[in-house]
């Protein structure tokens, strides 16, 4: 048997390797036609290769050989390499900021009457007979139809007690956490009406230092009306005292509630009241009834011939 001798090998395989190291990074002959290269303006000008433009034409880049003995673009690997990194570190962190963002929004920004609602979930909502069945699958239709973009408002009317709050609260806590799943969190807040215009109206009696530093003004609301993606208006009706007594609302209230609703335009809203659609006519003017009833259609959930919830949690 003949014996291998290192010497005879070892110029032979230092040649190849340095061949392929000599190769590395040299220009192929080849062209890359994905992309374009525009001038961009500044302190001084540069230009800058972006995707195919079809008004800039092409301009080719030059292929480079690789280690593995393939050629590759330099343009689109490092393209690759900057969506590899966005999807490995930068896109978690973003959603871990969205995350704490509109988690942040819910359970901060929100204002209840019931602070037992905060345990409200959909899966929770008892459900003792063919109605309160109907209004729970309601509930998941709703949920489903904000999620893909519904920009209609839902009334929920009913009496005292029958799960309006809960159901509103439910829908609003299983889109916040869907919406995360999906990558799209959104903004969602759940106000007490009454408990807005009692902390508008108590700005009235502040003096002006007071004021500067007064969070709860009307322009808080019509702000954070027009940043989130879902309100929820609870207990429309309220703020007025009681119903039997038919008192029309007072101009502050119809205006706070036409700006608010206002800058809600064209997007989702959850309205919960004890009113019927003709009180809200009768108690509110052609603005703010009309706002509220924008987009309603078959969105009006009567919530009937149901127990009191309330009182099943005693």
């Amino acid at each position: 048997m003949m014996s291998t001798n290192l010497k005879d090998v070892m110029p032979a395989t230092l040649k190849r390797v340095s061949e392929r190291m000599n190769g590395l990074g040299l220009e192929t002959g080849n062209t890359c036609n994905k992309h374009s290269q525009k001038v961009v303006q500044g302190r001084c000008t540069r230009f800058e290769t972006v995707d195919y433009d079809e008004e800039l034409g092409v301009y080719p880049i030059k292929m480079i050989m690789g280690p593995n003995g393939k050629e590759f673009c330099p343009v689109c690997r490092k393209q690759a390499n900057e969506e590899k990194l966005y999807k490995e570190k930068v896109l978690p962190q973003k959603r871990r900021h969205e995350v704490k963002d509109t988690s942040f929004y819910f359970k901060n920004k929100s204002m209840l009457n019931d602070l037992s609602i905060q345990n409200a979930t959909i899966s929770n909502f008892k459900t003792v007979d063919d109605e309160t069945e109907r209004l729970k699958n309601k509930a998941l239709e709703i949920s489903q139809e904000i999620m893909n973009g519904s920009d209609h408002n839902y009334l929920f009317v009913g009496k005292v007690g029958r799960g309006k709050s809960h159901l509103a609260y439910a829908i609003a806590e299983k889109i916040n956490i869907d919406s995360y799943k999906q990558g799209n969190a959104k903004r969602i807040v759940f106000i007490s009406i009454p408990q807005m215009i009692a902390k508008i109206r108590h700005s009235y009696s502040l003096r002006d230092y007071e004021l500067n530093t007064y969070k709860y003004k009307k322009e808080y609301f019509v702000d954070l009306a027009r940043t989130c993606d879902l309100m929820i208006f609870d207990d429309l009706g309220a703020e007025l005292g009681q119903v039997q007594a038919i008192n029309p609302a007072a101009n502050d209230i119809t205006a706070i509630l036409g700006e608010v609703f206002e800058a809600r335009m064209r997007k989702p809203n959850i309205i919960t009241t004890n009113l019927t659609a003709k009180q809200i006519k009768e108690l509110y003017d052609v603005r703010v009834e009309s706002r509220i009833m924008d987009g309603i259609d078959e969105n009006i959930i009567v919530f009937a011939d149901t127990t009191d919830k309330r009182k099943e949690r005693v």
